[in-house]
């Protein structure tokens, strides 16, 4: 069965994360994706730490560039010269898709923007990924996943009262940002083949961000209120909280019915005389209340294993999750279960694991990812399905076009 995306061709022009990875997710859904990078490599190529982490691999493979560009053949291009953007000129002709995350007027200086790019191809999906929108006073300047999610209130809306701005790892305006891109690629690929039109698609690492705020930016406007952060101590419901027990792992509960659930509760947690107390007839809504019997839920939790405070829960239906580290994801069998980790055979690392796009169809399945291209690894081929002859490929080389 083909995949949903196959025989769409996209050429991607990106750098660090967003760009690339959205169109690797679309890679993973059937799409042709023809990689350009400079002749030096893309920058992430040369990154050795990320958060205090090495991202140096095995033969010389780096962890951040196979994260952000599975799935995908590579060229290296000289663009500063025309022999190069001729060549992608070539590309898009043939091509659904341009896509990159440059600054516009690196894009404009080098003949890649979408005037430009449309005039090759007039139904071409010119998708641009970028730092803070293409509109606004600050549209021109740099922005890194850090300061989306800093400028789009995220720092401010994790962690307890009174602590510092916490920083969320793992790259997620990024991520936001190019699952959005993605997404909006695919409602303009639909629009094109609907309307018979091409058009500029452009996301952000700062609307990312704000996607996933946009509950508590409602909450904010509607009601004039901030949804405060949250000192577990003084919760509103005990119920839906997160405890820690005697081995010292988290779990957290979900309890959000409480009048259903608070007598099985009781029961399980060995509180029945809690249950009973008059003091505590009415607790919900009483701020002394609901911290004393958290303060009670801290020393019940700490006597058992989170594995038995599990199966408890368990038996009375009531929802809960170990509060897992990332390590522990990889073990998950409900990930495993489910294909959101999968196992992949790669040529350098041999066999590892690697995500993979968690929506599901059921007679269209997203393929697993492969490898990163090593740089340049593919521009001969491409070249020579454009109808460049060897000698043509040879002068472009003495040029330093490729």
């Amino acid at each position: 069965m083909p995949l949903p995306l196959e025989g769409i061709k996209i050429i991607e022009w990106g750098v660090l994360l967003q760009a690339p990875y959205a169109a690797s997710l679309l890679g993973e859904w059937g799409a042709e994706i023809i990689k350009i990078e400079p002749l030096v490599g893309e920058m992430v190529r040369g990154y050795h730490t990320f958060g205090g982490v090495s991202q140096e691999l095995k033969g010389g493979r780096n962890l951040g560039f196979e994260h952000n560009n599975p799935s995908k053949r590579g060229i290296a291009l000289n663009l500063k010269t025309e022999q190069a953007r001729q060549v992608v000129y070539k590309l898009v002709d043939k091509a659904d898709v341009f896509m990159h995350n440059q600054l516009e007027e690196t894009a404009i200086e080098l003949g890649m923007d979408y005037e430009t790019l449309s005039r090759y191809n007039p139904k071409l999906i010119y998708s641009v990924a970028n730092g803070l929108g293409l509109k606004g006073p600050d549209k021109d300047g740099p922005s890194y996943d850090t300061m989306a999610l800093a400028r789009a209130g995220n720092m401010m809306a994790v962690g307890e009262p009174g602590t510092p701005p916490q920083v969320a790892l793992g790259a997620q305006a990024d991520i936001m940002g190019a699952t959005l891109l993605a997404y909006g690629t695919c409602l303009a690929l639909i629009a094109r083949d609907r309307f018979g039109i091409g058009q500029k698609v452009d996301g952000s690492l700062f609307g990312g961000a704000m996607h996933l705020l946009s509950y508590a930016l409602l909450t904010a406007h509607l009601v004039g209120k901030e949804i405060p952060r949250q000192d577990r101590r003084k919760v509103v419901n005990p119920l839906y909280n997160h405890y820690i027990c005697a081995d010292g792992k988290w779990i957290i509960i979900g309890g959000l019915q409480i009048d259903r659930f608070w007598p099985n509760f009781c029961k399980i947690v060995g509180i029945e005389a809690l249950r009973d107390d008059p003091r505590f007839q009415n607790w919900q809504g009483d701020p002394d209340k609901t911290e004393e019997i958290v303060r009670i839920l801290d020393e019940k939790f700490a006597t058992k294993p989170r594995e038995e405070w599990m199966s408890l829960l368990k038996s009375i239906r009531m929802a809960y999750a170990p509060v897992q580290t990332v390590s522990e994801v990889l073990t998950d069998p409900q990930a495993l279960e489910n294909e959101y980790i999968v196992p992949i055979d790669h040529p350098v690392l041999g066999r590892i694991l690697t995500s993979k796009c968690p929506v599901h169809l059921s007679k269209t399945p997203a393929r697993n990812k492969s490898a990163a291209p090593e740089l340049g690894e593919h521009t001969e081929e491409v070249l020579l399905e454009l109808g460049y002859d060897w000698d043509e490929i040879l002068k472009l080389k003495e040029e330093n076009a490729i």
